[in-house]
């Protein structure tokens, strides 16, 4: 039988102070979030000026996240709680924060239900859970351009940010892998320089469904994988004044061998995933030409 003043029966809000908020892992409409807020140093992870990937640093009073308070600031936890695990009720949750207790300087973990249902947040909208997703995904998306920029110094949050398919096309794919390639770099700064109704005219949308089509390949890149190393094509395929680009897997016969710049005749499916200039290759069939 639990003894301590956090249970849901003896809790005050008003006793409380609000510390930190902080999520742990999921996915937002298919698509994978991290979590956040656990520990600053995977959550500020990059790349210094020599290419090395370094760990994020914690604020000084430890007041940062999770693993700030418990490692560095040493604060008293009370509840029966944990991360993820909500210190008044006992819940795992995905959504939470962490409050003190202003007379006993205790913290506890408390999920989003917990801190609605006792007006601990400011927030009491339905979708207080989707909307506190969306905006955590949104930090994290603007901790990789701030990355990004600092790896690049050419780009700038306006370059990144520009109303343009191709720009978008390339941005979207970097929030997922947090990678991109110095030519996708020169590319996002070209658009920018120049006018948007020369540029766009000559990029259009890749058709998609089963096709054969004949292009020229841009690059090949090394790509890890859930299923290992494999290798990446870019192919160029011009039509008329026009172009798009189809991306996927080299087949292993040309692995190894000077391939860029060399025409190919292909034969795949081809999917428009993300509604921009680059299709996306299934199992392509390679030939050179």
């Amino acid at each position: 039988m639990r003894t301590d003043i956090h249970t849901p029966n003896k809790i005050i809000p008003e006793d409380y102070t609000h510390v930190i908020d902080y999520q742990g892992a999921t996915t937002i409409d298919g698509w994978p979030v991290p979590s956040y807020g656990i520990n600053c140093e995977l959550d500020h992870i990059h790349k210094d000026e020599n290419g090395n990937m370094v760990k994020g640093k914690h604020s000084e009073d430890g007041h940062c996240c999770v693993v700030g308070l418990i490692l560095i600031a040493k604060v008293k936890w009370g509840g029966n709680g944990g991360t993820l695990k909500c210190s008044v009720c006992g819940t795992r949750y995905i959504y939470g924060e962490v409050w003190k207790h202003n007379k006993t300087g205790e913290y506890i973990h408390v999920g989003h239900v917990c801190a609605e249902k006792y007006g601990m947040i400011a927030d009491h909208s339905p979708n207080y859970q989707n909307k506190k997703a969306v905006f955590i995904a949104n930090e994290i998306k603007k901790q990789q351009r701030k990355q990004l920029i600092n790896d690049y110094p050419e780009l700038t949050e306006e370059m990144l940010n520009k109303d343009n398919k191709i720009v978008k096309d390339i941005m979207n794919r970097y929030y997922k892998w947090n990678n991109i390639s110095e030519k996708q770099v020169a590319l996002i700064v070209k658009i920018y320089n120049q006018k948007d109704e020369d540029f766009i005219a000559k990029a259009i949308a890749p058709p998609t469904g089963n096709i054969e089509f004949t292009g020229k390949i841009l690059s090949v890149k090394e790509k890890f994988t859930d299923y290992g190393m494999a290798h990446k094509v870019s192919i160029k395929v011009k039509k008329d004044d026009s172009y798009w680009i189809a991306y996927g897997t080299l087949p292993k016969k040309y692995v190894g061998q000077d391939v860029k710049g060399k025409t190919v005749n292909v034969k795949t499916k081809l999917y428009n995933d993300y509604q921009g200039v680059i299709g996306t290759m299934s199992r392509p069939k390679i030939q050179m030409v």
